[in-house]
């Protein structure tokens, strides 16, 4: 059975035909759309021929996927298939855990439909080869029997080998694991709640043990195990992981900057102030996986009329601030503006006629006794430039395994700096460095772009 659909994409209307159930054909207009969004959000790091052996890849690890290999991580299709569309779908909405592919969920569904469709022209299998989900049915009653089973099946499938016995990716084979590219994988630390690639759920679970992670050392139990056996396996994974608390960070989230009358020309982490602006908890990725990374940060903000304030507040249990130590590294965090107010650059650090200002905080500098902060500029990687004007400011304390740091400027700013004023609304950037894991320059804990709602005074 067939079915007519009217598509709207980038403004173009498009009338299509496709299979019932499935997605369905896209028009070459809507290929180009596609491929617009793909060159301006995704090239920079899967390479703008798809490889991704031409763009930002040298400075990320997990490397980003090589589209053209028709190997993919996540999906609900047999070992060897290719994913749906769905699947594709879901990965560019969601992005990926622990990795720096962000969420897209920001760019409309029609649009990131025409992505999808781009996507798979890199590779001419899409338009013949069956792409199929595998069925599963619903979980079986989680019991003290189906646990006691899967804490067995853990050991006798080999899982501690490389996620070690307690789960925690420490395996004695973990050193040594590869990708399909030669690139070192590390095995996933399954304590870590909410961090699960391909999702969290028992079934979420029981599905990646089923199809395998294509191009990873990670198999299909399809063939090795039952169908129980896979489920009791799946809860017993689940079991180890540390249930997160509290909800979860935001990506892509609104930071409101909130109308004081008082003073922001000095600004204090310890001021009581910043309990008259509401916090935001936004999530960050490892642009260079480490254990240990930061993955999110509580934001606050504030402004006068004059100028405009920041609070980031972060969970680090170590403080980092001596570089005189032989292989020290220092504990840091910046924020990052556009500066053109027409678009966004690519995530994370600017582009080619899209330059990006960066206020960046430094443990070490404060602890010194130096002006703390350093006002910078970026066009894209191996780009960042020290600014003429110097004119924010900052100040960060450490206590009880949290740092706490505020920087302040005038809101008109300088030359290639970001400016603000009441009724804007300006996308902002955040990043934090872990001195304590060896984390410096483009190893760092990164969000996309969030946007700052300054408000407007008597409103």
């Amino acid at each position: 059975m067939r079915k007519g659909q009217i598509l709207l994409i980038g403004g173009v209307v498009f009338f299509s035909f496709g299979i019932l159930g499935q997605s369905p054909a896209f028009s070459e207009g809507a290929l180009d759309v596609g491929k617009g969004i793909y060159e301006k959000r995704c090239g920079v790091c899967h390479g703008h021929d798809g490889k991704a052996d031409n763009g930002a890849q040298e400075f990320l690890y997990p490397k980003p996927r090589d589209l053209t290999a028709g190997k993919f991580k996540i999906r609900s299709t047999p070992s060897g298939s290719l994913p749906t569309n769905e699947d594709l779908l879901k990965t560019i909405a969601n992005g990926i855990a622990g990795t720096s592919m962000p969420s897209w969920r920001s760019i409309p569904e029609k649009e990131r439909r025409a992505l999808v469709e781009y996507i798979k022209s890199f590779d001419e299998r899409f338009k013949t080869q069956p792409r199929k989900p595998i069925p599963i049915g619903p979980p079986p009653p989680r019991t003290p029997e189906i646990m006691a089973k899967g804490k067995q099946l853990y050991q006798d499938a080999g899982c501690n080998d490389c996620h070690g016995t307690t789960g925690q990716g420490d395996g004695p084979s973990a050193g040594t694991l590869k990708d399909d590219w030669g690139n070192l994988i590390t095995p996933y630390d399954f304590t870590k709640g909410g961090r699960y690639k391909a999702g969290s759920s028992v079934r979420d679970i029981y599905r990646t043990f089923t199809t395998g992670m294509a191009g990873t050392p990670m198999p299909s139990y399809a063939d090795s195990l039952a169908e129980d056996q896979r489920w009791a396996l799946a809860y017993y994974v689940q079991s180890l992981s540390k249930r997160p608390t509290g909800p979860a960070p935001k990506e892509e989230a609104t930071v409101t900057s909130k109308f004081i009358k008082g003073d922001l020309s000095a600004p204090d982490p310890a001021s009581p102030i910043w309990k008259r602006a509401p916090a935001v908890d936004i999530l960050l990725r490892p642009l260079w996986f480490k254990e240990g990374y930061v993955d999110q940060v509580r934001v606050r903000s504030l402004h006068n009329g004059k100028e405009i304030a920041f609070l980031l507040e972060w969970e680090d249990p170590t403080k980092n601030t001596d570089l005189q130590k032989l292989e020290a590294f220092r504990d840091a965090a910046a924020l990052q503006f556009p500066t053109k107010a027409d678009g966004v650059p690519s995530f994370p650090m600017g582009e080619t006629g899209q330059v990006v200002n960066i206020w960046q905080w430094k443990a070490d500098w404060e602890a010194n006794g130096r002006g703390p902060v350093e006002n910078l500029a970026a066009a894209r990687f191996s780009t960042l430039t020290t600014q003429l004007s110097q004119d924010v400011k900052g100040k960060g304390i450490w206590r009880e395994g949290k740092w706490r740091v505020a920087f302040s400027r005038p809101m008109a700013g300088g030359e290639e700096t970001a400016k603000f004023a009441p009724g804007k609304v300006v996308p902002v950037a955040f990043a934090v460095w872990n001195g304590a894991i060896s984390q410096q320059d483009g190893e760092k804990s990164v969000s996309t772009w969030s946007f700052l709602k300054i408000e407007t005074p008597g409103r």
